[in-house]
């Protein structure tokens, strides 16, 4: 596709151009290329049980288009966000709709010891909120209703009546969906389950093609065909 488009509407030195041209509209196709190779339908190993490799080829061949980009590159939310931005958690008049903080590039530069997130991993039918080592007091009492952002989650903290408002309203919009409720999974910085987070950060390598590497080798493949 990409090298039907650098042929017939790419420019006269396409062959030696040192970046990829695409069509604005499939500007996005690579990085879901990248992510469906990492979906539990196609990693490789033995690490995905046989029937969660059915359950997820099934999906991809059977949900429509705009499930299947949330399906593949889960939505990552700053949540300390809040702070500075009172419209976050609101309900849109418009919509009807709770106003989510913008999603954030699934790259662990994304990702700061500071901050609150919540993660949206569609395949598994899970919300993760991971809270940082370093969240300031001040922003865990905003949102949780404590000094220390350690607490939550765990025996003695903070329940969900003590979070924000809008905290409550966000976890209620990324939870609810209308094929049935995800459950909320906290996880700290250092859990053991960290790893599970982490690994939803699709554009990072982890022994697998990453994006950019990816993206340089269909790079490659152009240019050697154009050459």
């Amino acid at each position: 596709m990409f090298l039907t488009y650098r042929k017939y509407a790419g420019s006269s030195d396409a062959s030696d151009s040192k970046i990829l041209v695409m069509p604005r509209r499939l500007k996005l196709l690579l990085v879901l290329t990248v992510c469906a190779f990492k979906s539990e339908a196609l990693t490789e190993g033995t690490t995905v049980r046989i029937d969660e490799r059915v359950s997820s080829i099934y999906d991809l061949l059977s949900m429509p288009v705009n499930k299947l980009i949330t399906y593949l590159y889960p939505a990552l939310y700053e949540v300390h966000r809040l702070m500075d931005f009172e419209v976050l958690g609101t309900v849109n008049p418009v919509t009807g709709k709770c106003v989510l903080p913008p999603p954030r590039q699934l790259i662990p530069e994304s990702i700061i010891k500071e901050g609150v997130y919540l993660l949206c991993d569609e395949q598994a039918r899970l919300v993760y909120m991971w809270i940082g080592s370093l969240v300031p007091p001040e922003c865990s009492q905003f949102l949780f209703g404590v000094d220390d952002a350690n607490m939550v989650g765990r025996q003695g903290g903070p329940d969900e009546s003590q979070f924000h408002e809008r905290l409550t309203q966000i976890l209620y919009a990324v939870t609810t969906r209308d094929d049935g409720i995800r459950k909320l999974i906290v996880l700290h910085e250092k859990d053991t389950m960290e790893d599970s987070f982490f690994k939803l950060l699709k554009e990072e390598r982890d022994g697998t093609l990453g994006y950019s590497e990816y993206m340089y080798t269909i790079h490659q493949m152009i240019r050697n065909a154009l050459a």
